[in-house]
């Protein structure tokens, strides 16, 4: 029985530990940071309330194409004390109502062209915010591995200097330098270092600006979390050829949200101009009336804002009726039929047809001014990156061209027949280094947000290789 109680304790303290194991560390990789942020991020959610709350006000503007169904009732008291023969001294219908559009014609009311732009203008934002917060993501999320990155390179550089500090002791102890240069060698051990430490703390901060747009900063512990990923991900946009940069705007034409939303609004306007033949449309009122014992059917068509009817069947059926007679007669039909032929009103409708034309044409140069900015913004995102892998490339032989000058002449100096040689020598060659060194870190930064610049330029969300 012990012995069933100890296995007992036993697994239930491993399937525990195995639990502390997995809530103490979460292992994030682009495609999950990108999943994660695209539903929990600050900005969506803000986004996707704000068009929520459009929706809303679109399903208000429909409301009347639905049924409405009422129930109404009035009731009239005496209050001269006289009765009716039952004895009771007031009368009062309860009534029940139904109202459907069955017809829609004219021109789109004012009221519901601007709350469909309204609406169709956040959809768009809706779809930029998303677009902006997968970028944002990705940028965070690569330069976090390139400063990890980066402190990998240097704690191996920081070795081949304590390396190179030592070996400057043991010298200085044999009596062949002299203490200065043992403190300068400690000295760039301490600037290593130093740096190697400020890239933690940029690190650290780094994944708290990823959590943060990905929405999860306040539930998240930074130390908790664990960002997976390779820098190679990041080299998959080819611009070898200007049969690419072709791809690549044909594919900014198709994704980009500004033209999208702009063909929408050209779309909208031609519609609008259109409707402008309305106004020479003469205006309509109808109405029809039948009657069968109680209940009560009639068709109306009436005009609404501006150049709009709207044909309504409706019906009234009485559930409760007090001291008020019937109707005599059933079957009885009413029909009423009015046309008012608009000859002249001033230019008015001459004028609106202008107006609507002019913002059309107007509409159609912002459109083709946006596809020239888009083609531009493309062409220059992808000659800035392949001038950026250029650079690289070169500022990468750079910083290894001057690793091995200086291992070179540290080398050298400690040869008798190289007495030329001096410490400044080296200290020299160090400095150069270092200055190649950052000038390749800021580099291949700088390589990777051009790429991302051109990916965004492109409007593509897609997380495969693009080529």
């Amino acid at each position: 029985m012990n012995r069933i109680i100890i296995s007992i304790v036993l697994a239930a303290s491993l399937l525990w530990s195995a639990s502390s194991v997995s809530a103490q560390e979460t292992s994030l990789t682009l495609e999950e940071c990108i999943r994660v942020a695209l539903r929990q991020s600050k900005d969506i959610l803000r986004s996707r309330e704000t068009l929520a709350e459009l929706r809303g006000k679109a399903m208000v503007d429909r409301s009347d194409r639905l049924p409405h169904v009422s129930v109404e009732g009035d009731y009239s008291n005496w209050e001269d004390g006289s009765e009716d023969a039952d004895g009771e001294n007031g009368e009062g219908i309860m009534e029940l109502k139904v109202r459907q559009e069955v017809l829609r014609f004219g021109a789109t009311e004012r009221s519901t062209f601007e709350v469909r732009r309204a609406l169709r203008k956040e959809t768009f934002a809706h779809r930029k915010t998303l677009l902006d917060v997968f970028y944002e993501v990705r940028r965070t999320f690569f330069s976090y591995l390139l400063t990890q990155d980066e402190i990998a390179q240097r704690r191996e550089l920081l070795k081949e200097f304590e390396r190179k500090h030592e070996r400057m002791q043991e010298r200085y102890d044999a009596g062949k330098v002299i203490l200065v240069e043992v403190e300068e060698a400690e000295l760039e051990v301490l600037d290593e270092r130093l740096r190697i430490s400020n890239l933690k703390r940029k690190l650290r901060t780094q994944k708290m600006d990823l959590l943060s747009k990905m929405g999860i900063l306040e539930r998240t512990p930074p130390r908790k979390v664990q960002v997976i990923g390779r820098i190679e991900d990041i080299e998959d946009l080819d611009v070898s050829s200007e049969d690419s940069l072709e791809t690549m705007v044909a594919e900014a034409f198709r994704r980009r949200i500004e033209l999208a939303q702009l063909e929408a609004d050209v779309k909208e306007q031609r519609k609008e101009v259109r409707e402008v033949a309305w106004h020479w449309f003469p205006d309509l009122s109808a109405k029809a009336r039948y009657q069968y014992r109680e209940t009560d059917v009639g068709l109306d068509l009436t005009k609404g804002e501006e150049k709009m009817w709207t044909t309504d069947l409706s019906a009234t059926h009485p559930l409760v009726r007090r001291n008020l007679p019937a109707p005599e007669d059933d079957g009885d039909w009413e029909v009423q039929l009015g046309l008012k032929f608009p000859i002249f009103e001033g230019l008015n409708s001459f004028g609106v047809l202008k107006q609507e034309r002019a913002k059309l044409r107007r509409m159609v140069y912002d459109l083709e001014k946006k596809r020239n900015e888009i083609e531009l913004e493309v062409a220059d995102a992808f000659y800035s990156l392949r001038g950026a892998k250029e650079q690289l490339e070169i500022k990468r032989r750079s910083a290894q061209i001057k690793k091995t000058r200086l291992e070179v002449i540290e080398a050298k100096i400690e040869l008798p027949i190289e007495s030329y040689l001096t410490y400044d020598d080296i200290l020299r060659q160090r400095q150069n280094f270092v200055v190649a060194q950052k000038a390749y870190f800021d580099e291949r930064f700088n390589h990777v947000m051009t790429g991302e610049a051109l990916r965004k330029a492109m409007g593509s969300m897609e997380m495969q290789k693009t080529k």
